[in-house]
């Protein structure tokens, strides 16, 4: 999530900040919103997939495999 999240913040901050400089010095609010808002809820769907793999290289990174995890436990 945390991956998503500074991709999809990031990447709407820098739409916002282009968005103003381009309209300068009347600032077109409503295309603005409207862009960004879709954006908003497009990003995170087309990020996830992504994130989700480099944050399982993370954790496997972190957590190696070892020799008998795939063993399920003996039952009693």
């Amino acid at each position: 999530m945390t991956i998503s999240a500074v991709v999809v913040l990031g990447t709407l901050i820098i739409g916002l900040t282009i968005g103003v400089i381009l309209t300068l010095p009347e600032v077109a609010v409503l295309p603005l919103i409207l862009i960004l808002g879709v954006g908003a809820v497009v990003l995170p769907i087309v990020v996830y997939p992504l994130s989700w793999t480099v944050w399982q290289a993370v954790d496997l990174a972190m957590h190696p495999p070892e020799v008998g995890d795939d063993v399920p436990p003996a039952r009693r």
